[in-house]
């Protein structure tokens, strides 16, 4: 400070240069302050210069080598300095200012924000990368991200979260975040968890295995019920927090729900939760609880669980009577959502309603009585769908729009009809919500269309048509639309595209392969696997892996083989044929990069033996593994 800055300029012009001497006079106005990358950081107190000079008395004389500055004056002779790096520089960047004539400098000590990133994640689970420990707390640039190869990314800017989710077949990826021209590397190490099977033997019965995907790699985990009695253990449902499985599985004559890693000595039970006559059903996470209930004659239990023994609990006790349908679970913001058929009586005419739950006795109530009384609306008991924060289902209201398109967002007040897309009390009785990105899809029945393929955004004005799949019939047809909706990334030729997959008929051919983008031109069939109309190869049982669609559909000899489909009708063959055995419907379904599929062997009809076979996509790649039954 009060000294002077000593150096020389060259000027060049036409071939000729000139060296100048500068002097340049430092005022006693000189600060050293502190920023981060990417950031405007600096506060009002380390920022602030004061002048004896007006608005107009400073400038800046010199941008940073390594960043923009800008100064503002707030007033009462104050200015405020603005410093933004704008590469990945790391270290002390500098510029001037000018007062009357007299210059000052700024040093800026600039530390990184962006940082190249190691983590680990498995495949088809996704990894949530908290960047607020490693941006500033007052970071508020634009985080951009580019996609992974071998996944998915997305960043929440109000969180700072970052998410990726690894394919089922990639081992390792990467991709780069990046603020300001600053890009940095995430580099991914991916595993694949424990493939955890019920599979049978004569010695255990039917236990728990797991399974790489090859014979050899298939083991018994743990023989819980002891001897030949089976434990007969699942579905298998993970807990984020710990990566452990949650399921059922009876030992002794009770069922409890256990835990495991898929190891022998992580497998350990974690509570009985039936002794005699009744079902357990429905593993559902929300947060980092599983939710479940158990059924017995006259009583529906609702719980819930944090993997220990003392945080398993009964939420609610619910009467039932016979012939009960009660316990489907959703979620939907952070609640659990459930059906619950309410005994009905003179006193008390209640009827199947959705009910909603905080995970407290108090917080587990009806969330709205769709059909006021002792009528059942039906609602969330079929086909439902979470689509941007909402779940989507059918419901009846009773009177003045009968079984139409019903939404909620988990509170009373956001439970409402969506669409009349049959006006009256007939309803059009909408089923197969699926969802896509920017829509979801369901079908309908209205009296002047009949049976209709229809999309919506989530809004009413939105809700509308996609094809009239039989222009030739506007009555209800059963056997138009099959149950198997499915919406996935088929890759065909170098692109990847979002496309539906669902098996329809019309008047020219059988249930066959349809495909739709979300318009009515390219909603067609993809290939028609049963030639002729008095033929349907009913394909089902629609998984997606590698981008490639898979599906099970019946032969000429009446046999169910495996398929797969880009999309396009020479890109659709047969992968297994199973001629002499029978491919069992609903049963496919993809893990870990695999393909699992329960095959039904055998003669007669008290002969039948299950088996579980695995797939790659290829029919050398497809064969078997164990026995389930």
């Amino acid at each position: 400070a009060g000294s002077d800055l000593n150096f020389t300029a060259t000027v060049s012009a036409g071939g000729q240069s000139l060296s100048v001497p500068v002097v340049i006079h430092l005022t006693e106005i000189v600060k050293t302050l502190e920023a981060y990358e990417h950031q405007a950081v600096f506060n009002k107190s380390n920022s602030r210069i004061g002048t004896s000079e007006s608005e107009s008395g400073l400038v800046i004389a010199t941008q940073p080598q390594h960043g923009t500055v800008e100064a503002y004056f707030v007033g009462n002779e104050m200015w405020d300095f603005d410093y933004t790096s704008t590469d990945c520089f790391a270290g002390q960047d500098s510029y001037l200012y000018q007062i009357a004539g007299e210059y000052g400098e700024v040093s800026v000590n600039v530390t990184a924000a962006l940082h190249d990133l190691t983590i680990n994640a498995e495949t088809n689970t996704a990894k949530i990368i908290d960047l607020s420990a490693e941006l500033p707390s007052n970071f508020t640039q634009t985080i951009t991200i580019t996609q992974p190869e071998q996944g998915t990314s997305s960043y929440n800017s109000a969180t700072k979260e970052l998410t990726y989710t690894p394919n089922s077949s990639a081992t390792s990826d990467s991709f780069t975040y990046a603020a300001n021209g600053c890009a940095k590397t995430i580099s991914v190490t991916v595993s694949r968890p424990p493939l955890l099977l019920a599979l049978n033997t004569t010695e255990t019965g039917q236990e728990l295995w797991k399974s790489d995907g090859t014979v050899a790699g298939t083991v018994l985990v743990k023989d819980i019920n002891l001897g030949a009695d089976s434990s007969s253990p699942g579905p298998f449902l993970k807990r984020l927090s710990d990566g452990m499985f949650l399921f059922f599985a009876s030992q002794d004559g009770e069922r409890g729900i256990w835990k495991t890693s898929g190891t022998e000595e992580s497998t350990v039970k974690v509570k009985d939760i039936l002794a005699s006559y009744g079902s357990a059903r429905n593993l559902t996470l929300v947060g980092d609880d599983v939710y479940f209930t158990t059924k017995t004659i006259d009583t529906l239990r609702l719980w819930k669980s944090d993997g220990t023994e003392d945080g398993t609990v009964i939420v609610k006790e619910l009467p039932i009577l016979g012939g009960d349908r009660s316990g489907y679970l959703h979620t939907v913001n952070g609640k659990l959502l459930f059906n619950y058929d309410h005994p009905h009586t003179a006193s008390n005419p209640r009827g199947e309603e959705a009910w909603v739950s905080d995970g407290t006795a108090l917080g587990t109530a009806e969330l709205k009585d769709i059909w006021p009384g002792g009528g059942e609306s039906d609602f969330m008991k079929g086909s439902v769908i979470e689509f941007k924060g909402n779940l989507y289902s059918r419901a009846d209201d009773g009177s003045t729009s009968g079984s139409e398109v019903w939404m909620t967002d988990g509170t009373t007040n956001g439970t409402k009809l969506l669409a009349d897309l049959e006006v009256g009390s007939n309803g059009s009785i909408p089923t197969n919500f699926t969802a896509a990105d920017d829509v979801f899809y369901f079908t309908a029945v209205t009296s002047d269309k009949g049976d209709q393929l229809w999309k919506s955004d989530g809004t009413s004005e939105n809700t509308v048509p996609v094809k009239d799949m039989d222009p030739n019939s506007s009555v209800r047809d059963q056997d138009l639309f099959s149950s198997d909706f499915f919406y996935g990334e088929i890759k065909q030729g170098n692109d990847t595209n979002g496309l539906l997959f669902f098996a329809a008929k019309n008047g020219d051919y059988g249930i066959e392969l349809w495909k739709s983008d979300g318009t009515d031109s390219g909603t067609v069939m993809v290939k028609d696997l049963m030639a002729g109309v008095n033929y349907s190869s009913r394909p089902g049982d629609f998984v997606e892996l590698n981008n490639t669609l898979y599906f099970t559909a019946y032969d000429l000899d009446n046999s169910r083989n495996l398929w797969q489909s880009d999309g396009t009708e020479e890109g659709t063959f047969m992968v297994k044929s199973f001629a002499s055995d029978e491919l069992e419907s609903e049963s496919i379904e993809v893990k870990n990069g695999i393909i699992l599929l329960n095959v039904r062997k055998g003669g007669g009809e008290d002969a039948f033996d299950y088996q579980l076979w695995r797939s790659d996509g290829t029919e050398t790649g497809t064969y078997f593994l164990g026995d389930i039954l």
